[in-house]
């Protein structure tokens, strides 16, 4: 009848045992399943119109693991979703930017996922982890500052879990540094819940030196549901 459809839309709001990391199988045989094969009638994108569960809506860690997944994937957009929160309250319309802040418009730390995610995401470069519990996300500058950006984020939900000791090896950061070395900055952000958080809580800053053109480090323990956020820039 000459109907077009302008995208491909479902939801990942995924409950607790479900694996993060398969959002990005689902997404990439949609695409090559259902794409090509309806491409006369308009379909050419993909977006995630809810993501990231009720248990997952204030984790740093799984935020920013659904965020890695859903560029693996490929998907073209996404959309938070919106929950009640501990005394029964929408988030959809109780002034908290979908649960991202806490009352009196402060932020919590799923805010600051989000907005360290924006930061960098313009500038996204290759990045992996040997470990399929650590999302990695790397950006070779940000529109804030002057520096390169990793974020580490601890998706596996593992219960009782130990923290892991995460260490790196960046390369192509030449361009930041200053007699060959880098000022390298360290912070966490907590699995802190409804609880604003003000700042990420400082891990480490200090003066390094890079190694033939590459640039290794040990970044401290990632705990369950936390994330890592590791800065680059001239000292």
């Amino acid at each position: 009848h000459g109907c077009r459809v302008g995208f491909l839309s479902w939801h990942e709001n995924l409950e607790p045992d479900d694996q993060i990391a398969a959002i990005t199988g689902r997404l990439r045989r949609v695409r090559a399943a259902l794409l090509l094969r309806y491409r006369d009638v308009g379909l050419r994108t993909i977006q995630i119109n809810e993501v990231v569960g009720p248990a997952d809506q204030y984790r740093p860690g799984e935020i920013l693991g659904y965020l890695h997944h859903l560029e693996a994937g490929g998907a073209d957009a996404a959309a938070r979703s919106c929950w009640p929160d501990a005394s029964g309250s929408s988030s959809c319309s109780n002034g908290t930017l979908d649960g991202l802040l806490a009352p009196g418009a402060r932020p919590r730390a799923a805010w600051w996922a989000y907005e360290r995610y924006a930061d960098g995401v313009a500038a996204r470069v290759p990045s992996s982890s040997s470990d399929p519990a650590v999302a990695s996300l790397a950006s070779a500058r940000l529109e804030s500052r002057v520096a390169a950006q990793l974020l580490l984020a601890r998706l596996d939900r593992a219960r009782r879990a130990r923290p892991l000791t995460v260490g790196l090896e960046l390369a192509g950061v030449e361009s930041l540094s200053a007699d060959g070395r880098v000022l390298v900055s360290v912070r966490r952000l907590p699995d802190s819940g409804e609880a604003a958080l003000e700042e990420p809580a400082p891990v480490q800053r200090e003066e390094l030196e890079l190694d033939d053109g590459a640039l290794r480090l040990r970044a401290g323990a990632l705990r369950p549901h936390e994330a890592l956020i590791v800065t680059i820039a001239a000292p």
